[in-house]
């Protein structure tokens, strides 16, 4: 989830992964175009492949490809790792509720997720 925040940290950290592997053919992101933190990426030495997939929920959603996914609509996908980097930031109900109230802070996040329903 850090990374999702800082897509300049998740393109560096990619590189880094695709730049250290040997003796491959081809190297496969999973990511996407995640946040377009992928753009730029360069393979020297493999084959790079982004599948077409707005972000990585579109590849996990896939059954065999991508046009045969089911992205529900208005819906929120969590991972565990970004419900808790969620809960240390200034967004989260204690950091809200410190700052302007609980009453403010529940109206706020309410905002924040209304066009959800999944």
């Amino acid at each position: 989830a850090e990374m999702h925040n800082d897509m300049d940290k998740m393109r560096a950290f990619l590189q880094s992964i695709i730049d250290s592997l040997a003796f491959v053919d081809r190297v496969i992101i999973t990511a996407s175009r995640c946040g377009n933190a992928t753009v730029g990426l360069r393979a020297t030495t493999a084959e790079l492949l982004l599948p077409r997939g707005a972000d990585c929920i579109d590849l996990l959603l896939s059954e065999r490809d991508l046009p045969s996914r089911v992205r529900p609509e208005r819906a929120i996908f969590l991972t565990d790792s970004w419900v808790k980097s969620t809960a240390d930031s200034e967004y989260s109900y204690e950091a809200l509720t410190a700052r302007y109230g609980k009453a403010t802070a529940a109206e706020l996040l309410k905002t924040m997720y209304r066009d959800y329903r999944s």
